[in-house]
């Protein structure tokens, strides 16, 4: 990992077909789950932190997706992605302005996070 970029995580969690995605709520943009890489974690450790934090739900990583590398909102970046399986618990609101759960298709046309769709048109 490169300390000089922001280090982060963004999570795909399935259900039926569909991706749970949140509405930020500085700018009701949308976006995967995922967070911040604290100093000395690993990335799945934080995914599976995030998905506790922000939605209270157990998760196990599935597959690793992609590293990317680039400048988001005039920000150095270094975002892993993740797939992830619920262990225990369903998703809940807990730092979104909204919560909901879509197809591929739908996000696609969504005001959306960069990197987030990036993670997602491998999909």
């Amino acid at each position: 990992m490169d300390e000089s970029r922001k280090l982060a995580t963004t999570i795909v969690l399935r259900k039926d077909g569909l991706i749970l995605i949140g509405q930020r709520t500085k700018d009701d943009i949308w976006e995967l789950p995922g967070g911040k890489i604290d100093p000395g974690e690993e990335p799945e450790d934080c995914a599976v932190r995030e998905m506790q934090e922000e939605h209270g739900i157990e998760v196990q990583i599935k597959q690793f997706l992609k590293k990317i590398i680039g400048i988001y909102r005039k920000i150095p970046m270094e975002v892993y992605g993740y797939e992830v399986e619920s262990i225990s618990g369903d998703p809940q609101c807990l730092v979104h302005k909204e919560i909901k759960w879509a197809s591929i298709e739908e996000i696609q046309q969504m005001d959306f996070i960069d990197e987030d769709l990036e993670i997602v048109n491998l999909l």
